[in-house]
């Protein structure tokens, strides 16, 4: 049986293709996108957090 995490995924978007997930420049997960839909669903996030990981934030971040 293979887990979930190394089984492909079709994407929530309705194209068909694959998800991969999507993190930010510090390592935390935003969403899945595929090549289809990347553009439309990372549009919801400042473009910041996905290249600067000192990017400020409102809320504390624990490490891990």
């Amino acid at each position: 049986m293979i887990s979930r995490s190394l089984r492909a995924i079709r994407c929530s978007c309705g194209s068909g293709k694959f998800q991969t997930p999507v993190y930010d420049a510090r390592s935390i997960f935003l969403t899945y996108v595929c090549e289809q839909c990347r553009e439309r669903k990372l549009a919801g996030f400042r473009s910041d957090i996905l290249t600067d990981p000192n990017y400020p934030t409102t809320e504390p971040i624990e490490p891990e």
